[in-house]
């Protein structure tokens, strides 16, 4: 049987060396069983007496124990600091609503030059991410070689702006994509396929041509593949 008090100090020691003081956590002052809360660690863990690893947590007079203790990470969804990726819509639109359900509604902070922050912009901006993600999960747009544009909502007309292209389910992308015959004397197919892009493409206008492009030439490669393979060589 293991030592609690072994158990206890290996417990603080690891704490200490992934998390120094000022670390923001989530908490449970009175147990796992109770609402939590958020503040920031104000000491290093230690064991007291009773073998429990705790640590001391701002606005509270007591000690936290360890195992009601979940430190925050600095960026969301495991993403590294110097990475530009920006986090899963639906997930971020949770912590959004999360925060303004602590915090409350009203100003959130003036101290930045004036310029303050209401909880109703973040609560808008949390519906529109959740709405934007169901419509995009799942989509599919159809790019035309033929017209050199995308094909727009319901299949009708066409589209430069890749924001305004319409958004199919895989089977309806498939069926425009194969509409037009493929004469054989071209190379390249009329429509392909593509996934619709994740968010993090369309908030940042400096991926968007590049990923659309290679996304093209994936799907492009991927027509020709499957049309060579399906061509019967007949025998002289």
């Amino acid at each position: 049987m293991a030592d609690p008090r072994t158990a206890a100090r290996d417990a603080a020691a690891a704490f200490n060396t992934a998390h120094c003081p000022g670390t923001w956590v989530r908490y449970w002052p009175a147990g796992r069983s109770a609402p939590f809360t958020y503040g920031w660690t104000t000491s290093r863990a230690w064991v007291i007496e009773d073998h429990l690893p705790v640590v001391e947590v701002s606005g509270e007079d007591f000690r936290v124990i360890l195992a009601n203790v979940e430190p925050i990470p600095v960026q969301p969804d495991g993403i590294a600091d110097d990475e530009r990726e920006l986090p899963a819509p639906t997930a971020a639109a949770h912590r959004v609503r999360e925060f303004i359900t602590a915090w409350g509604d009203g100003i959130l902070d003036v101290t930045l030059e004036g310029h303050p922050l209401y909880a109703r912009d973040l609560e808008a901006l949390s519906r529109h991410a959740a709405k934007v993600a169901e419509l995009v999960d799942d989509l599919f747009l159809v790019w035309s070689h033929e017209a050199g544009a995308w094909w727009g909502p319901g299949g009708r007309a066409y589209r430069h702006d890749i924001t305004r292209a319409g958004r199919f389910t895989a089977d309806v992308a498939q069926s425009h994509a194969r509409t037009r015959t493929w004469p054989a004397d071209r190379k390249t197919p009329p429509e392909v396929v593509i996934p619709a892009p994740p968010l993090a493409v369309l908030a940042d206008p400096a991926r968007i041509e590049a990923w659309t492009d290679e996304q093209i030439r994936q799907a492009t490669a991927a027509r020709i593949a499957e049309r060579r393979a399906s061509m019967v060589e007949v025998p002289l």
